[in-house]
């Protein structure tokens, strides 16, 4: 007799619910597994045996949903009684009992193999790691070695350019040469030193002289020291100082060194007749002060934006005229900012400039008095 009660109703609508639930995971699973395969041969593993699981549960939920469904009365109750019988019973036990049999089948045949390969794709993915990391550090040592070895005689030449200027008449061509023959090579000099921090930084071996800093005065002198390369191509470069005196905590000729990357970055990438503006300001995160460096450049693709900072990482598409750059000024802006405690980043279009901000923390009240 049909047993109508609200637990028999509840029993077949969870059974039934099973069903729809494992049908949308095979479902998924024969859809998804040519993808899943291509991770590993052990995913490939696992995703057939829960697909056999599956399949054993599906089986097993249909045959009692039918089963209490009937015995509700909402199909046959001939149904029911059908199903009762203890040679029909064992149906879904057998189904059990099969995929058992197929799983441990697949997984004797399959499994050890499987994981095998992956412990081998393991073991190459540590030897590829290890000789990438130790060609890392030979790069890293070969650059090193070469940045010292270029600064004595950088340093040399300097000095006999400098030298050999104070004997040349003023006014004449050769003295033109002879300056910016010394401007270039303080230009070179300033790449050594920032490719010999970076890999200090790197390391956590530069030391750092924190003390209170004027804003204005490290504005007006990183400006100062750039100002030849726009009044080389025309540009117009100009310092906003803050509405009132601001004073950060930061090594002096650190920072003023990552406004002059950035300085020279913005003039190397706007042509002719453009501008190129530093400024300060308070920044909307309390206690940090906000330098920015805009241009009315060229502008950065939104693809290479994330990339930019990345040490060695050159952009086509440089400015017509403009020196080539080899990607460590803003490398090294990047880690010298970081280790202020600061950030750097930039907001660029394609055609209308560039703007690079970076925050450093304000100096305490009395360290600043």
């Amino acid at each position: 007799m049909p047993d109508t009660s609200f637990l028999a109703y509840l029993t077949a609508s969870t059974y039934w619910a099973l069903v729809v639930c494992w049908s949308a995971i095979l479902i998924f699973y024969i859809i998804e597994y040519r993808r899943l395969r291509q991770l590993s041969p052990l995913v490939a593993t696992l995703v057939v045996v829960i697909f056999i699981d599956g399949f054993r549960t599906l089986v097993e939920s249909g045959y009692f949903g039918v089963w209490y469904t009937a015995r509700t009365g909402l199909i046959p109750y001939s149904i029911f009684e059908l199903l009762t019988r203890p040679e029909y019973v064992i149906i879904p036990k057998l189904a059990n009992l099969g995929a058992a049999v197929i799983i441990l089948l697949f997984m004797l045949r399959r499994w050890f193999p499987a994981m095998e390969a992956e412990v081998q794709r393991h073991r190459e993915l540590q030897r590829t790691y290890r000789e990438l990391q130790r060609l890392q550090d030979l790069r890293d040592n070969l650059v090193d070695m070469i940045a010292h070895d270029m600064r004595t005689p950088v340093t040399a030449i300097i000095g006999s350019l400098q030298t050999a200027l104070q004997d040349v008449p003023p006014g004449s061509m050769v003295e033109e040469m002879v300056r910016n023959a010394v401007q270039d090579a303080r230009r070179l000099e300033m790449m050594t030193e920032d490719l010999l921090d970076i890999n200090r930084m790197e390391a956590g071996q530069l030391p750092m002289q924190m003390e209170p800093v004027d804003v204005s005065e490290t504005l007006h002198e990183a400006a100062s020291r750039v100002r030849y390369l726009a009044d080389e191509k025309g540009l117009r470069l100009s310092v906003h100082e803050p509405d009132r005196p601001l004073t950060v905590m930061a090594d002096r000729d650190i920072l003023e060194r990552v406004l002059m990357n950035l300085l020279q970055n913005a003039i190397r990438h706007t042509g002719p007749e453009g501008r190129v503006e530093l400024s300060a300001r308070e920044a909307e995160e309390e206690g940090m002060v906000q330098l920015t460096v805009s241009d009315t450049g060229e502008g950065i693709a939104e693809e290479i934006r994330d990339r930019i900072f990345d040490r060695f990482f050159h952009a086509a598409g440089e400015t017509a005229g403009a020196p080539a750059s080899i990607g460590l000024g803003l490398a090294f802006a990047r880690l010298a900012v970081e280790a202020h405690g600061g950030r750097i980043w930039v907001e660029s279009e394609l055609g209308e400039g560039s703007s690079f901000h970076l925050t450093v923390p304000m100096a305490p009240r009395s360290a600043s008095e």
